[in-house]
């Protein structure tokens, strides 16, 4: 208990003299006190109105104790000063204990105002006895309002404590003062617990400073970490789904029904099985999300969709869509922004592919309308998340529109951004932002920390929710998209346990500060020099020194006082100890945990994309070039090259390299030996990976004049089916570069690459047989049909209006060459300055060999092809060409045919002979009747050699 210094002098003072000062005090006291009070209302109801914060319980708080105030003086000049003071006292001590309910978290500025000012009012209006009383009053007052602040619920009464801590802060130094000049007139007692509660005082608040400080910090570190994890996790799980989605569309596009559909003529299309077995397969895409997706759309190559699952849209013209000029433009998958309806207020995006035919041209685009909900749906499963006031917003890098947000769902496509008039009507044109007026809530601040995300991964803004409370907040960007993922938390929930923790430590110091006064009083008559020692090791501790401790020498109670202060040092030493060696171990380890994983991770979707690139090179001269470029640039290796195996398995010899160097090596044929010599042939013979450091033996490995930097090099087998086809050999300019982690994530490549070489040889292989075989087949038919034309007389037919006979010579206009030669219709209208009608010369081709021509004239000059005739006549030539082969063929059968039947009855004729005269005359004569008209004879060569020989 803090015992009110006494005003009176030592020497005594007649009672009319202390009653009149009593009584000019209590004037000057109630005129201060009510001048006070009513600018401090004044004051905050101006802030109020200008801030917006409403506090009118404490204004109208503040204006009654300025009343009884100016009620208290006016009591103290009729005489009645004694009143009047207590009326003021009492007054303050009653309003002290409404505060907490209506300026929550101030309780302990609150307590000291109160103590201060009750405390000064009372020494000097009243009485020692009741000035005593009403100091007492006040502690008592001051504990109960620092409990209740503590311990009591928010109410939700707006308050800055700002001015309530200048205040306190303010009146706490001018009452020290006031002690300290009054402190050698204090009797011992009071000096003693002014002492102990002084020297209990500072170390309490000191380590409550600084634990409250360190636990400040280790909460906002690992919020930080939190944030930026979540923040990474949130958008490589979005990235994941929106690649997923993309890669999906990119799939459907290349179905085989949508290419044959898209390559039919438009008039083939409308009605067709091919239109109704298309619109059917765009429904099921549609169908497999219909949650989400709107609906599936066919594109032809002028824009107009052709096909889409909502019908209201065929027939309409998307030309002038970005994504589909991208999508043109480049040939590749195209993600739009999200936009929203001026109609229905939809939001939506596009995810839109060309259609490739076999001849690698884009007939098409199939476009995914989907809905911007599904963005919304996949923010809030990646973001769940226990803290309270903690949300996840993902949004445009251009417009910053929040186009997804786990807080407050009104928010949702309102931008950060404050744009000019004319920005927003383009913005709205383009249907990037809301109609009408509610689309801007700007914020500068975020707008600021998502553009320098890059170098402050962290930034402080106001919240979207929560009455606009500051919040920490982290981004990461989307890959697939130029959006960012912002996760935000108020800094009043991640600094909520510190409340818990202040709660502790203010019952901890009130506790203290209780037992300080009470022994000070206790211990008046002993010899302060253990209160000495026990000052300066609590002043040690208040500067940091954890370790020191008070030396006990007595049982009594300074010794208890001792002792209990040793183990509150010693338990708060151990306590901060621990904590602060826990705290940087566990900081430790999830560091180098994140840096692992983060690691890993980057390699994996390195490797990743660099399979992709090289699976979709199907030539090997370009592939291994390609690879080992692609390898260094992604890995930033000093040299990537690349060994084949040859047939005889004694060298590998380099295929590919990226460095200068290895180009150099390239030029002159280098290869390296299959053996344990070097690193590349070590790996070529045992097919086990190899690592070698600039470090001891492996040294002997980097003395190649065309690779000088070298200080780390791996290799690593290209195994195919259990055997070594090559070797992929990466550098590195920087000493140790690789370990056995390099080795498992470069393996996965290794294999990828195994794979893409080995099926870049079957394809080469494949093309060479096919286009050996299509050769043949083409020389064949030229062949045969070359024959049948030798074999007719006629050379074609002619049919006009008289009627039909054959062509005997081989017709000689200029549109039937033009068509043999190039094999292209020939179409030929009226010249006016040509005396010739118009004429139509179609190819008859079979497989690409084109074996004759369809020539159609009209009856009269003025007569023009319609397209009708035309592909009536094409499709006329098409079944010629065929019905021609299948003629072809069944004459060829026949002409077999008959040729085996008489080779058959020859044969059976001649087995019937005896003898070799009946043998040579019957063949003669068979022979003579099936060549009829022509002269056959026989004659068997004799051996003269061996005649001579035998004698004969």
């Amino acid at each position: 208990m803090i015992n009110v210094p006494e005003i009176e002098p030592n020497v005594s003072t007649p009672v009319d003299e202390r009653k009149a000062a009593h009584q000019v005090n209590t004037v000057r006291f109630g005129l201060a006190t009510g001048i006070l009070m009513l600018a401090v209302s004044t004051f905050s109801a101006i802030a109020t109105i200008l801030s917006g914060i409403y506090s009118f319980p404490g204004i109208i708080l503040t204006v009654i104790v300025a009343i009884v105030g100016f009620v208290s003086a006016r009591l103290a000049q009729r005489g009645r000063h004694y009143l009047g003071a207590g009326i003021l006292t009492a007054s303050i001590l009653l309003v002290s204990l409404f505060l907490p309910f209506i300026s929550k978290g101030q309780g302990i500025q609150l307590a000291i105002l109160t103590i201060v000012i009750v405390s000064a009012i009372g020494s000097g209006t009243l009485p020692s006895t009741w000035a005593w009383r009403a100091a007492a009053a006040s502690m008592v007052i001051g504990l109960l309002v620092t409990l209740s602040d503590l311990f009591l619920p928010d109410f939700g009464f707006p308050s800055d404590p700002l001015y309530t801590t200048a205040f306190a802060f303010i009146l706490s130094i001018v009452y020290g003062i006031y002690i300290l000049r009054q402190f050698p007139t204090y009797s011992l007692g009071t000096k003693l617990s002014i002492t102990f509660i002084v020297i209990v005082l500072i170390p309490v608040v000191a380590l409550g400073f600084q634990a409250t400080t360190i636990t400040r910090q280790n909460l906002l570190n690992d919020a930080f970490n939190d944030l930026a994890e979540t923040a990474q996790v949130t958008a490589r799980y979005i990235d994941r789904t929106l690649r997923s989605e993309i890669l999906t569309v990119a799939t459907e596009a290349q179905t085989p029904d949508l290419i044959e559909y898209l390559g039919f003529v438009p008039g083939r299309r409308a009605g067709s099985p091919e239109e109704r077995r298309v619109l059917a397969l765009l429904q099921s895409f549609q169908q497999k999300d219909a949650n989400n997706i709107i609906s599936y759309a066919l594109l032809d190559p002028n824009g107009f969709v052709i096909l889409d699952s909502d019908a209201s849209n065929i027939g309409n013209s998307e030309a002038d869509t970005d994504y589909f000029r991208e999508t043109l433009a480049s040939t590749r998958t195209i993600l739009s922004p999200v936009r929203i309806s001026r109609v229905t207020r939809e939001a939506y995006f596009h995810i839109s592919a060309p259609v490739v035919n076999p001849r690698n041209e884009t007939v098409g685009i199939l476009r995914a309308r989907i809905r911007a909900g599904f963005l919304q749906t996949l923010l809030q499963e990646s973001t769940e998340s226990p803290h309270e006031e903690h949300y996840a917003v993902l949004v445009d890098n251009e417009t910053y529109i929040r186009i997804a947000h786990t807080g407050d769902e009104n928010l949702l496509f309102k931008s950060y951004e404050t744009f000019r008039s004319e920005q927003v009507a383009v913005l709205q044109q383009d249907e990037r932002l809301l109609p009408g007026i509610d689309y801007l809530d700007p914020q500068p601040d975020v707008i600021t920390g998502i553009r320098n995300l890059a170098s402050q991964p962290i930034f402080t803004a106001p919240a979207d929710i929560t009455d606009r409370a500051n919040t920490y907040s982290s981004g990461y960007p989307i890959s697939n998209a130029n959006w960012t993922v912002l996760i935000r938390r108020t800094e009043r929930s991640i600094l909520e346990p510190i409340q818990t923790q202040t709660q502790a430590f203010t019952v901890l110091a009130l506790v203290l500060i209780a037992l300080g006064g009470l022994a000070g009083s206790l211990v008046s008559q002993i010899i302060s020099r253990p209160l000495v020692d026990l000052s300066k090791a609590a002043s040690e501790i208040s500067a940091g020194n954890l370790t020191t401790r008070v030396r006990v020498t007595t049982r009594d109670e300074i010794g208890t006082l001792g002792s209990t202060f040793n183990a509150m040092a010693g338990q708060l030493y151990e306590t901060l100890t621990g904590l602060e060696s826990r705290v940087e171990e566990r900081t430790a380890e999830l560091s180098n945990a994140s840096q692992r994983a983060e690691i890993r991770a980057q390699e994996l979707e390195t490797i990743s994309q660099l399979t992709r690139a090289i699976a979709a090179e199907q030539n090997i001269d370009s592939l291994l070039p390609l690879t080992a470029r692609l390898v260094s640039e992604r890995f930033s290796y000093y040299h990537t090259g690349i060994f084949l195996v040859d047939e005889d398995r004694q060298f590998a010899v380099l295929q590919a390299a990226n460095s200068e160097g290895g180009q150099r090596m390239l030029a002159r044929g280098h290869r390296l030996q299959v053996g344990p010599s070097g690193i590349v042939g070590y790996v070529a013979q045992t097919g086990q990976p190899r690592i070698a450091l600039d470090v001891g033996e492996d040294a002997i490995f980097f003395n190649n004049p065309d690779l000088p930097e070298t200080r780390s090099e791996m290799a690593l087998p290209l195994t195919l089916r259990g055997q070594v086809i090559g070797v992929l050999d990466v550098q590195s300019t920087e000493q140790n570069a690789f370990n056995e982690d390099s080795i498992s994530t470069l393996t996965i490549l290794a294999d990828q690459i195994t794979i893409a070489i080995e099926n870049a040889r079957l394809f080469s292989a494949t093309q060479r047989a096919l286009q050996d075989v299509q050769a043949l087949y083409a020389q064949y038919l030229k062949q045969e049909w070359l024959s049948v034309a030798e074999r007719k007389q006629a050379q074609g037919y002619l049919q006009g209006l008289t009627g039909g006979q054959a062509i005997f010579t081989l017709a000689t206009d200029q549109p039937i060459e033009q068509a043999l030669t190039t094999g292209q219709m020939i179409v030929s209208n009226t010249d006016s300055r040509e005396e010739t009608v118009p004429t139509l010369a179609i190819p008859i081709a079979l497989r690409g060999q084109v074996i004759g021509v369809l020539r159609a004239k009209a009856g009269s000059k003025d007569r023009a092809w319609t397209p009708n005739e035309i592909r009536i006549a094409q499709a006329v030539s098409d079944r010629v060409a065929l019905a021609l082969e299948n003629a072809r063929l069944f004459e060829e059968s026949q002409r077999r045919a008959s040729k085996e039947r008489i080779i058959g009855e020859i044969s059976s004729k001649i087995s019937a002979a005896a003898n070799v005269d009946n043998i040579l005359q019957t063949a003669v004569e068979e022979l003579g009747r099936t060549l009829q008209g022509s002269q056959v004879a026989i004659q068997l060569e004799v051996n003269h050699e061996i005649n001579e020989e035998s004698g004969q």
